[in-house]
C-alpha cells in the first residue's frame, strides 16, 4: 500500500529515455521542413521545445511539452502567405497513436496510389497511426492553429494491460500496435466537448512567453486537458452507417434548397457548408454523391436555368438577367451561359408581342456538359437577389 494510504497503487511512470526519443523523433521531423527554417531550442531536462519559423512567406509558432506519462503534446499557429507543398517521406516520427486536432488551416494531400484528400475546414480531428503512405501534402495560404498529441508503444500497451478499455477502444488501440505495411489515416468532425478542452489546452500552451518554462501548476492542468482529450477520443461511438447516409442526405437537400431560394445571391462552398452545419470537405463529398456532380456547376445549371427562362419570356434585357441570377459581369455571365446552354444570351429568340407564359419554378439543374466541372462558385456571383421589373 502507498504511504499516503491510499488503496491504489500510481501508475509507473514511462521510462525517461522511451518519453525523450519520442521528443526526439518529433523535433527531427519538423526539420524536416527545411524551407519553413525552423529554430528549435529544448530546455536542459528534454522535456519542453520551443520553435520558430520566419520566413518573408510564413510566421509560425510551435511549443512543444513531454509529460512524464510518456505522452507528448505540441501547440502550433502561425499565418502562411502562400501555399506551401512538401515531398513527403516520413523517417523519424511514426508514433502508433497521433492526434491532430485542428481548429484552423486547409490542407491537400496525395497518396502513393494518386489519391487525393481534401482537409479544408475547422475543428476537425486526425487519427494517424505508423507509416503514412503519402506523395506529397500542401498547406494552404492563411492562418492555422492546432494541437498534436501523440504517444510511444510502451504507453499502448499499458493502457490495454490495465483492462479497463471498451471493446471499441480496445480494438482500436490493439490495431495501432499491430506490424502494418503502411499506416492508418482518418479525418473526422470535432465533437463540441473535444472542440472546447482542445482549445483550453492550446491556450495554455500558446501563452507562454518564448523559452518561458510552464509552472507546475499549469503542466498539471495541461495534462489533465490532454488525457482528457485521448479518453473524449476513445469513447467516441461509432456512427452506423444508415445514419451517417441519412446525416449527409438531409444535409445536402438543405444546400439544395437554399441554392434553389438563393441563387442570386453570393453562395460560396464555405458559407453554404456553415449554414448546413458541416465542413466543406464533408459537403463537396455528399453533394456529388447525392447529385452527380460538385457544387458549383448545380449552382451555375441552377442560374442558367432561370436564366433561360427569363430571356425566353422576353421581358428583361439580357444584363437585367444576368443581375438577376447573380452576375456582376456580363461577361462572366455569357460564358457561363454559352457553356451550359452552347450558345450566348443574346441569341435567345424573344416574343414579339403575344405574352409568354410567367418565369418557371427552380426546380432541378439542366444535364452538367461534359469537362464543365469546377471548383467554386464563379467570381461574378456577388448581388443579393433584386425585384424582378414587370416590364422592359
Amino acid at each position: 500500500m502507498p504511504e499516503d494510504g491510499s488503496d491504489h497503487l500510481p501508475p509507473p511512470a514511462t521510462p525517461p529515455a522511451a518519453g525523450t526519443q519520442l521528443l526526439n523523433d518529433y523535433l527531427q521531423h519538423i526539420q524536416e521542413f527545411k524551407r519553413m527554417k525552423p529554430a528549435i531550442a529544448v530546455d536542459g531536462q528534454g522535456r519542453h521545445a520551443w520553435i520558430r519559423m520566419k520566413t518573408p512567406w510564413l510566421q509560425g509558432h510551435m511549443d512543444v511539452q513531454l509529460f512524464d506519462s510518456g505522452i507528448l503534446a505540441a501547440s502550433s499557429r502561425g499565418r502562411l502567405l502562400v501555399p506551401y507543398t512538401s515531398l513527403y517521406e516520413e523517417k523519424h516520427y511514426t508514433p502508433p497513436v497521433a492526434l491532430t486536432l485542428k481548429m484552423h488551416g486547409a490542407f491537400d494531400w496525395t497518396d502513393l496510389r494518386g489519391r487525393e484528400f481534401q482537409t479544408p475546414g475547422n475543428n476537425e480531428l486526425w487519427f494517424r497511426s505508423g507509416v503514412m503512405d503519402l506523395r506529397h501534402s500542401t498547406m494552404h495560404a492563411g492562418e492555422w492553429s492546432a494541437l498534436h498529441l501523440s504517444m510511444q508503444a510502451p504507453l499502448v500497451e499499458r493502457w490495454l494491460a490495465d483492462g479497463m478499455l471498451h471493446d471499441k477502444a480496445r480494438r482500436l488501440l490493439e490495431q495501432c500496435l499491430q506490424p502494418r505495411g503502411q499506416g492508418i489515416m482518418q479525418v473526422h468532425p470535432m465533437q463540441a466537448d473535444m472542440s472546447a478542452t482542445m482549445r483550453q489546452a492550446h491556450a495554455l500552451m500558446t501563452g507562454l512567453a518564448p523559452m518561458q518554462t510552464m509552472p507546475l501548476a499549469e503542466q498539471l492542468q495541461l495534462e489533465g486537458q490532454v488525457l482528457s482529450l485521448l479518453g473524449q477520443w476513445l469513447a467516441l461511438p461509432p456512427t452506423p452507417a444508415r445514419r451517417r447516409q441519412d446525416r449527409w442526405r438531409r444535409m445536402v437537400d438543405d444546400a439544395i434548397d437554399i441554392i434553389h431560394s438563393e441563387y442570386g445571391t453570393e453562395l460560396s462552398i464555405s458559407r453554404l457548408a456553415r449554414r448546413v452545419g458541416t465542413n466543406e470537405c464533408y459537403l463537396k463529398q455528399g453533394f456529388h454523391e447525392r447529385t452527380g456532380m460538385g457544387i458549383a456547376t448545380y449552382l451555375r445549371q441552377q442560374r442558367m436555368k432561370v436564366a433561360l427562362a427569363l430571356l425566353e419570356e422576353g421581358r428583361m434585357s439580357v444584363r437585367e438577367v444576368a443581375h438577376y441570377v447573380g452576375y456582376r459581369s456580363l461577361g462572366h455571365f455569357s460564358q457561363a451561359f454559352r457553356a451550359v446552354h452552347g450558345y450566348l444570351p443574346s441569341t435567345v429568340q424573344r416574343p414579339s408581342a403575344s405574352p409568354r407564359p410567367s418565369r418557371p419554378s427552380a426546380t432541378q439543374p439542366a444535364d452538367v456538359p461534359a469537362g464543365k466541372e469546377a471548383d467554386q462558385p464563379e467570381a461574378g456571383a456577388a448581388l443579393a437577389p433584386r425585384t424582378r421589373p414587370t416590364g422592359r
